[in-house]
């Protein structure tokens, strides 16, 4: 019985169409033309399967530190954090510690540390680190000729006065403004000062007159009193018709008057003798 043999024609594989922003991993290594043709042959050299990849520079592996007798990993790194805390706040006490090869000597480490550790412990959690007494802190260092500031550190006299002139010219407007402001400010302290005074100089002035008022009103009471008493002697004088009632009457009129017009003066002069009021002064009855 004759097997009938089919053979079929292999088509070529077509390259398949990539989604939209989906990028291979190798793309940032090649340029867009040399993709573009790896895409259309599979025979390309940039393609996977003729054996290239990208270079890649082999990551730095970290030495990792041995860690201590009865320590891990965790802490390893507690000792470390608590080391540098400590060497920073007490950095005398740490200048004391033992300056030893691979610390691996054995001395009374637990003296100096804030915490309870042995020394060995305390050696393989330091492996790798600088020895704390060597190395110089800075109450210690000593001033070296490198510390002083250079020549051109430094300006001389004429080249700060150029700079200062040159400050001043660019910044004339800050500089003019800050002046008013300030010459301002001052202004306004004097004139309200002097306006402090006159108001207390009108206060006292004003208490002044009305004391002086008070008095003059006194005056006009009493010499109304005696006008009072003078009409009544009069008028009984002449129901009396007493000799010589006209020349008294005359004589007490004209004292009346007299010392009328002695204490209008008087308030006359008080008010008049201030420079900054002068004015007539009409008394009120």
């Amino acid at each position: 019985m004759a097997e009938a043999i089919v053979v079929s024609k292999q088509e070529p594989q077509k390259p398949q169409r990539r989604k939209r922003g989906e990028v291979d991993a190798d793309a940032l290594f090649l340029p867009p033309c040399v993709r573009k043709a790896r895409r259309v042959d599979s025979t390309h050299w940039a393609n996977p399967s003729t054996g290239w990849k990208p270079a890649v520079r082999p990551a730095l592996a970290a030495a990792a530190l041995p860690l201590a007798e009865g320590a891990s990993q965790e802490n390893l790194w507690a000792e470390r954090q608590r080391l540098k805390k400590w060497s920073r706040q007490n950095a005398t006490a740490a200048r004391k510690l033992p300056a030893v090869e691979g610390w691996q000597a054995e001395t009374d480490a637990e003296t100096t540390l804030p915490w309870s550790t042995s020394a060995s412990s305390f050696a393989g959690a330091l492996v790798g680190q600088k020895d704390l007494a060597a190395e110089p802190r800075g109450e210690t260092l000593d001033v070296q000729p490198d510390d002083e500031p250079s020549q051109f550190d430094m300006l001389t006299p004429e080249e700060s006065i150029a700079k200062s002139e040159i400050w001043h010219e660019v910044n004339r407007d800050l500089l003019e403004y800050w002046d008013g402001k300030r010459r301002r400010k001052r202004e306004m302290q004097r004139a309200e000062e002097k306006s402090k005074e006159k108001a207390l100089e009108d206060l006292t002035r004003i208490a002044q007159f009305e004391k002086h008022r008070q008095e003059r009103q006194e005056q006009l009471e009493r010499t109304k009193q005696r006008r009072d008493a003078l009409d009544t002697d009069r008028r009984l004088r002449a129901l009396s018709q007493l000799d010589g009632t006209g020349d008294g009457e005359a004589e007490d009129d004209g004292q009346m008057e007299q010392d009328t017009e002695e204490e209008e003066g008087g308030m006359l002069q008080f008010w008049q003798a201030d420079g900054s009021r002068k004015q007539t002064f009409t008394p009120h009855a």
